[in-house]
């Protein structure tokens, strides 16, 4: 519980549940790595931290919930969701590696979200499909 319970905000979740989900699983174990982070312009540096998470993938879009925090909410046929790489990461554990600065410039780090699922390859199959 320390890294939170890895739940989806309720109005979230409503919003997800409505575009009916292929997949929605909440409460997962994992890790955040912010790579290339720069606090207050410092030199660039890498952190890692356990964290608990939820992944959701409706037809309309897919959100990744990590740390606390949205680290991915984008429709499938937009542009930057081809810059989300989504691969499997061990035999129970799916990789996002993002790169939050194409959407928001302010921002320093590159970030990976790994996620322990028994569902990681179908989850890794739809959204490579989806690209």
């Amino acid at each position: 519980m320390l890294y939170g319970p890895g739940l989806l905000p309720d109005d979230l979740r409503a919003a997800l549940l409505a575009e009916q989900p292929l997949v929605l699983e909440e409460g997962l174990t994992g890790s955040v790595t912010d790579r290339h982070y720069r606090p207050d312009g410092a030199r660039a540096r890498y952190e890692r931290g356990p964290a608990s998470g939820a992944v959701a993938i409706t037809p309309v879009r897919f959100v990744v919930w990590a740390g606390r925090m949205k680290q991915v909410d984008v429709p499938h046929g937009h542009a930057l969701r081809r810059t989300v790489k989504v691969a499997l990461d061990g035999r129970d554990r799916v990789l996002f590696d993002v790169d939050p600065r194409l959407a928001d410039p302010t921002r320093t780090a590159r970030v990976e979200v790994r996620l322990r699922t028994p569902s990681a390859a179908y989850i890794v199959q739809l959204l490579n499909a989806a690209t």
